[in-house]
């Protein structure tokens, strides 16, 4: 479809992106066009295809939800695991018993868990129709991203775009910056690797600075840097473990790739997680 509607290899990899992301899937795998459909026909206020930041970081999204849930009676409880769901006659919900043995009954349940943990680990088997169970053993919800959240001391300058000398956020700094993606190749050789179960030694990066239009999410002069990288495999070549070691050098992976295209990322980095 890209490659009916544009000439330039880096516009159609960069737009590929929104094809694949979040997808164990190639640009070039059947299906994809979905992929990009579906993160372009949303919109916010009113501008189709918009992405926009919750103003505190997304923590304060969690907090707007409990406080109009609050103020409707609702009672919240946290750190409250829930061992699993009580089922009465006729296999209807009626409630759930916690860890700590706690039984929390209800007229209704509702989880915003995943179906595989919701009716695989926490609702009894036999009170399930066994198509039904099967049907949710299959659905297949790996994902290839990782995440990493940044601290940086300063603002990344990139060779493209060099930061003023007042260190002030310029305009690409409030947008979304795609790195890894001068071609559709690069992206399909990044998963061909995850798919042999390779961590990309070249991944596809997204990166955002939320600070940069929201100031108050870091320290005078600081910012915090999101990366959305993919592709890596829910399992490492081998069966190895994503133990720390294994995380660490997929980061310092991400991270020499930020500092070809901004020299110093490295330096700035104060923590990440």
């Amino acid at each position: 479809i890209l490659d009916q509607w544009f000439e330039s290899e880096p516009l159609k990899a960069t737009l590929a992106t929104d094809a694949v992301i979040g997808a164990m899937t190639s640009p070039h795998t059947p299906g994809s066009g979905y992929v990009l459909l579906h993160h372009v026909m949303g919109q916010l206020d009113g501008r189709r295809g918009a992405w926009g930041y919750v103003a505190g970081g997304m923590g304060a999204l969690s907090q707007a939800i409990a406080s109009a849930a609050a103020a409707r009676g609702a009672h919240i409880f946290t750190e409250k695991a829930v061992c699993h769901v009580l089922l009465g006659k006729g296999g209807r919900a009626q409630g759930v018993v916690l860890q700590d043995g706690t039984e929390v009954r209800s007229k209704l349940v509702l989880s915003n868990a995943s179906p595989q943990i919701t009716f695989l680990e926490l609702t009894p088997q036999e009170e399930l129709p066994k198509d039904f169970v099967q049907r949710i053993q299959q659905v297949d919800t790996r994902s290839p991203v990782t995440k990493i959240n940044v601290a940086v001391d300063r603002l990344p300058s990139f060779l493209a775009a060099p930061n003023t000398r007042d260190g002030r956020p310029l305009p690409h700094h409030q947008c979304s910056i795609h790195l890894n993606c001068e071609g559709t190749h690069l992206l399909h050789q990044a998963f061909t690797e995850a798919a042999h179960g390779h961590p990309s030694s070249r991944p596809m990066i997204e990166l955002c600075i939320p600070s940069a239009l929201d100031p108050g999410l870091a320290p005078q002069g600081c910012h915090v840097v999101s990366l959305f990288t993919q592709y890596t495999p829910s399992v490492l070549a081998g069966g190895r473990p994503w133990d720390e070691q294994a995380r660490n050098t997929y980061a310092d992976t991400v991270f020499d790739c930020i500092e070809a295209y901004a020299p110093g990322f490295k330096a700035s980095v104060v923590g990440r997680d």
